[in-house]
């Protein structure tokens, strides 16, 4: 296809490199099942990109975002993200646990917010596909 317009998402070989950017971003949600506080900058970090990359959506969808994530893919971060915030062993080891636990709530809230527009958005092209009839063409 090469390029449909003059941004610099506006072609093929952009939407390659973001969809390997975004595939990094999702690997970084993992958590292991020995010792996971050891995941859990790396989860972190990967959630805070995926809010910053997959944001800047407007009324029409994600055309100021430089990524669109799955769905399935933010709900993977709040996942991953919830145990993190239910490791109070792990939160209680830091210096200053409250500004800790703080943070993680406003991550967690900006994380539901990204999927509640995710889903408002594909339950709009649901709609749409559903109901918005491609005119018929003259033979």
């Amino acid at each position: 296809m090469g390029a449909w317009g003059y941004g610099p998402f506006d072609s093929d070989a952009a939407g390659d490199w973001t969809d390997r950017i975004a595939s990094k971003i999702v690997r970084g949600l993992r958590i292991g099942r020995k010792a996971p506080e050891t995941y859990y900058a790396d989860v972190r970090a990967a959630c805070a990109t995926m809010l910053k990359l997959g944001s800047g959506i407007d009324k029409n969808g994600l055309a100021g975002a430089a990524i669109a994530f799955d769905v399935r893919d933010v709900k993977r971060a709040i996942d991953a993200h919830r145990i993190i915030c239910q490791d109070e062993r792990w939160i209680d080891s830091w210096f200053n646990p409250q500004t800790l636990r703080r943070a993680l709530k406003l991550e967690q809230l900006a994380l539901n917010d990204m999927l509640d527009t995710y889903e408002r958005i594909e339950r709009r092209k649901r709609w749409q596909t559903k109901h918005m009839k491609e005119p018929a063409r003259a033979a």
